[in-house]
């Protein structure tokens, strides 16, 4: 009984340690905890036939207990619950020696006195009341006179003083335990369907009610079913469930020493480190230390006890990377005209207003050693600006950074800075919040951009689950703060000696586009880059784009194809790096409907780009959809529309009749006819893109 885990084993997860006892032994208590962490301990039995009504409060700040204004009727088996919205403590129902009881009460610890309020419709023990985060309670479950284990939930309403029934629980349940978690929503687990005497069937049931569309939803079972377990939340907002009675096929009370936590995100419920003994019917709270305290219950021979454990996990492994700290609000850079932004943001084109993810780039730059650009200057978030505006490939669209130049600049730095542990920080991508990869990341140095809604940050650390971050604009120290500790996305640079080729596409977001290579395999990720969001104006954005990559890309043909569920106009680069991360750059603009397909082949070559090539795939048929498609979106008038179609068909006919010169004059004419029009009867991309066909088709001949 008084074995205390933390000093045998201080990494057990969680370890226990026993503290002051409370000033008297019981079971089948109500145990919560106030808003400033003290521990209200109300009710029980003492396990030689007295049923109790008093209320005592532990303080974990000096480990000491206090008696306050008991409840005149005393009783065990009762709801008992805190209502964090008006500060007050609730008990609800229970029994007393052969009474059932319905009756409510509401305890103010300021003025230390109980008051009767609204009674449930049914009088009811074993059942769970607890708070939710709507200013109501809730009583769920329990046995009837009958001993019938019932799925009653009676919703009160502390404003009007009145009960309402809600939807039932799915599964008729009595000593259960349940706990509101951070969403608001409340878990119901355990507990067992008859109250009969003698050995009876445990539930590993979990269900959740949600109060806002008043519906519950089955979860994943406890993996020992349990009932009168103690729930709690631990410092990580986890729900731990905690000792009960799993019974037996010969006995019907069998306290026990299981800990089992709950896993969010995964719906998995993982055993943790067990109780120093087996306990039935305690009670359980969160005090304000973010540690759990189980009080009191019942041990094997069913005798009460007055134990007070606390448990806690381990101070939480902490990581944390020396990453510079550069904000784009500094006065040194903020003012600076951001990429191109005076032609998309001509109102707000600054630094300072979309600087987010190349402040960010610049830190991690920084944190490699790379501090000087090429020319020596000294590299921030201004002078990057600056060298990315001069690149072909310094930013993409509307003001992403594009982090393949930044992979280049890092190799084109190496030198100036002294760099001689690495040849290049290469790009990769995560498009999930990998956390398992951020944790491993940080842990060989490489600090992260992450991708939030509209903005970026670096992860420079972790705390136990907690990620560290360097926020750019924000005063933000943590994922949690704001981030949820969560993100879209994430961008590595990884001190490397590979080579630094890629395929990289660009297009409109609404355009679809499939790259296979010369087997006719799909190869690369694609996907579309969220709009970023105008720092201190929210409802501004810049536009999201469709962005491909392809990594390492064999010396081989690749082709792309283009498609649209409408008729549309669209932007498509193609950018080919080889080895060394030197680019080159094709701007195709294109026009294609739902019925058409653009194609283009890619000759590359990784170990210059110079001769890597990407070429449109052009024919009659598609130059002819070209013309069909401008008309449709009035980039081109109907009467030169058709005198094209006219000289085109001239052309394919003069084709078909292996007249080369003919067909080739032809499409010269059609040039002609074209380049005079230019911002009149054919505007852009269709001038663009008809005159690049043309070429492209008289090529072919």
């Amino acid at each position: 009984m008084l074995a205390n885990t933390c000093s045998v084993n201080p990494a057990n997860d969680p370890c226990w340690e026993l503290k002051t006892p409370m000033p008297i032994s019981r079971r089948d208590l109500g145990v919560d905890a106030d808003s400033n962490g003290k521990v209200y301990a109300f009710g029980g039995h003492d396990g030689n036939g007295n049923f109790l009504g008093i209320l005592q409060v532990y303080d974990p700040q000096n480990d000491s207990w206090i008696t306050k204004s008991p409840l005149s009727l005393a009783r065990n088996a009762m709801g008992f619950t805190y209502s964090p919205s008006n500060g007050r403590f609730y008990v609800a129902g229970g029994f007393n020696n052969g009474t059932l009881l319905r009756d409510f009460y509401e305890y103010d610890p300021i003025s230390d006195h109980w008051t009767e309020k609204a009674q449930m419709s049914i009088a009811r023990f074993g059942l769970s009341l607890v708070a939710g985060n709507n200013n109501k309670l809730y009583a769920i479950g329990g046995s009837t006179s009958d001993a019938t284990c019932i799925t009653t939930i009676e919703e009160y309403d502390l404003n009007s003083n009145s009960w309402s029934t809600k939807t039932p629980i799915p599964t008729g349940r009595c000593m259960s335990s349940a706990i509101t978690t951070s969403d608001g929503k409340i878990y119901v687990v355990g507990g067992h369907t008859s109250t009969s005497i003698g050995p009876r069937t445990e539930l590993n049931t979990v269900e959740t009610y949600n109060p806002e569309n008043d519906s519950w939803t089955i979860k994943s079972p406890i993996i020992y079913a349990r009932s009168n377990i103690t729930l709690v939340l631990n410092r990580n907002k986890n729900i731990y469930a905690i000792g009960g009675n799993i019974a037996g096929p010969d006995i019907a009370v069998l306290p026990s020493d299981i800990v089992e936590e709950y896993d969010f995100q995964n719906n998995t419920w993982v055993v943790k480190s067990p109780l120093p003994v087996g306990l039935d019917a305690s009670g359980g709270a969160t005090g304000i230390d973010g540690k759990v305290y189980i009080v009191g219950g019942q041990t094997l021979n069913l005798a009460a006890v007055s134990t007070n454990y606390v448990g806690f996990t381990p101070q939480p492994p902490s990581l944390i990377l020396d990453v510079p700290i550069f904000k784009q609000t500094d006065q040194s850079w903020k003012n600076q005209t951001y990429d191109n932004a005076q032609k998309w943001s001509p109102s707000s084109k600054t630094i300072e207003k979309w600087g987010c993810a190349l402040t960010s780039a610049t830190m991690v730059l920084n944190f490699h050693g790379i501090n000087k650009l090429p020319n020596g200057t000294s590299l921030n978030p201004g002078t990057l600006n600056t060298w990315l505006k001069n690149q072909k490939d310094g930013y993409v669209g509307t003001g992403w950074v594009n982090w393949l130049a930044i992979s280049r600049l890092s190799k084109l730095s190496k030198t100036i800075n002294n760099i001689v542990d690495f040849d290049a920080l290469e790009f990769v991508r995560f498009g999930s919040a990998n956390k398992n990869q951020l944790k491993t990341d940080l842990e060989h140095s490489i600090p992260d951009i992450l991708e939030e809604p509209g903005h970026f940050v670096v992860a420079t650390g972790y705390e136990g689950d907690i990620f560290k971050i360097n926020d750019p604009y924000f005063d933000k120290n943590t994922l949690n703060d704001g981030y949820s500790n969560t993100f879209l996305s994430l961008t590595s640079f990884v001190p490397s000696e590979t080579n630094l080729s890629y395929i990289m596409l660009t297009v409109n977001p609404d355009i679809n586009l499939v790259v296979k290579d010369l087997d006719g395999n799909i190869v690369g990720e694609s996907f579309i880059q969220q709009p970023l969001t105008e720092e201190s104006n929210p409802s501004l954005t810049n536009s999201p784009i469709r962005i491909f990559y392809l990594p390492k890309p064999e010396n081989q043909e690749y082709t792309i194809e283009i498609s649209s569920s409408e008729n549309k106009a669209y932007d498509l680069n193609i950018l080919l790096y080889d080895q060394n991360g030197n680019v080159n750059k094709i701007s195709q603009p294109g026009l294609i409907s739902e019925n058409q397909n653009d194609g283009y082949v890619i000759k590359f070559n990784k170990e210059n780009s110079n001769n890597s090539k990407a070429v449109k795939q052009v024919s009659f048929q598609t130059l002819l959809d070209d013309i069909n498609e401008g008309r449709k979106l009035k980039l081109i008038s109907p009467f030169v529309a058709e005198n094209l179609i006219k000289l085109l068909k001239d052309a394919q006919k003069n084709m078909d009749k292996n007249k080369k010169l003919a067909a080739k004059l032809e499409l010269t004419l059609m040039e002609e006819v074209i380049k005079p029009l230019k911002n009149t009867l054919v505007k852009e991309p269709a001038y663009s893109v008809l005159l690049n066909d043309l070429k492209l088709l008289k090529g072919s001949l």
